[in-house]
């Protein structure tokens, strides 16, 4: 997804918007000089009292105007900052693509299966008050009768119900929300992180959800070409880890090499699992992978002697390899004997 451009159209909007109610403004102040007949009478002490009253009627204007008043217009650009935040983090997103609704989704989608993450929509509040200045311009409000558009405003600016961007803050805007907002994204990048094989069926999308549903939470969905097939999920749908990872046997081959059961403890029985290993030595952090049948709980691989060796196992789900479980570290050793890691600290 490209940030930049959206953000840069919006704020030349608001530019442009902004500049043009300032213009008004100008227009509107000379305007009521010229009406008044201001400076064109012979009465110079009555000239200063109406342009004193014009002065203080514009500057009542500009202060409470719902729209274009300066608090309403430093909280968009507060928003529009946040906004881009949370946009930069959404775009150094590996593995992710960012679209903007179902339908682009539909168009990108090249595997069998769809991961998708929807979260809440971030540039709600600021384009809803640019559409509302926006309009104030399209039904053309005659200025000089603008003072009905901020009359008894003051009143309701103490009561804090007049002039703000919508109803409640933005998810983004607080600490809660955007952690747990944050949290969720962080989880989803880390299941993408440990899926990135040639041989996955699985592509990952972080969605926006519609306008007006005035929720912040986040939803997991599943897709099969393109098919919704689960939806609704609060947490990952990866099932948890597996548990007790243990050598069953282990039978020496050689001097050099060993073979060995491997054993793990899995609920569900409908999925294949991965088993990876290597050397706790190696500069080369890359795990050797072994895929089993579906239901098989455990798998005989080849092993090295006298060499510290890290193996783990994941179930492989339709959306791709679930939570891996505890690392088990062994030392093999001739005679087909092994030792835990710990026991070398």
């Amino acid at each position: 997804m490209s940030t930049p451009g959206p953000h840069r159209s919006s704020i030349r909007k608001f530019v442009q918007l902004v500049g043009g109610y300032l213009s008004s403004v100008l227009g509107c102040f000379e305007s009521v000089l010229h009406s008044e007949g201001i400076f064109c009478s012979y009465e110079p002490d009555d000239d200063l009292l109406k342009l004193v009253g014009t002065l203080e009627w514009l500057t009542c204007f500009v202060e409470f105007h719902p729209l274009y008043k300066p608090s309403q217009l430093n909280r968009w650009l507060d928003y529009k900052r946040a906004e881009i935040e949370i946009k930069e983090i959404l775009s150094s997103l590996k593995g992710i693509i960012v679209v903007i609704d179902k339908e682009e989704m539909d168009r990108q989608l090249t595997k069998s299966y769809a991961l998708v993450l929807k979260i809440p929509p971030l540039d709600e509040e600021t384009n809803q008050l640019i559409e509302g200045m926006k309009d104030f311009y399209k039904h053309s409000y005659k200025w000089l009768d603008a003072v009905l558009l901020f009359e008894g405003s003051e009143e309701n600016e103490a009561e804090g119900n007049v002039g703000y961007i919508g109803e409640k803050l933005p998810w983004y805007m607080v600490q809660r929300k955007r952690s747990l907002v944050l949290n969720k994204i962080h989880r989803f990048a880390a299941h993408v992180e440990r899926n990135q094989h040639p041989e996955d069926r699985v592509q990952y999308f972080l969605i926006f959800d519609e306008y007006g549903k005035k929720r912040d939470e986040c939803i997991f969905s599943v897709y099969h070409a393109g098919e919704l097939i689960e939806d609704n999920f609060d947490r990952l749908p990866d099932g948890p880890p597996p548990t007790g990872l243990r050598i069953q046997e282990s039978f020496v081959l050689s001097e050099r090499s060993t073979l060995v059961d491997l054993k793990w403890d899995y609920d569900d029985l409908r999925y294949q699992f991965v088993v990876e290993h290597r050397l706790k030595q190696n500069t080369d952090k890359t795990w050797t992978r072994l895929m089993t049948k579906p239901g098989e709980t455990q798998a005989t691989i080849f092993f090295e002697l006298g060499l510290f060796t890290e193996i783990r196992v994941a179930a492989i789900t339709c959306i791709g390899c679930g939570r891996y479980s505890d690392v088990l570290n062994a030392l093999f050793l001739f005679g087909g004997s092994f030792m835990n890691w710990m026991d070398f600290d």
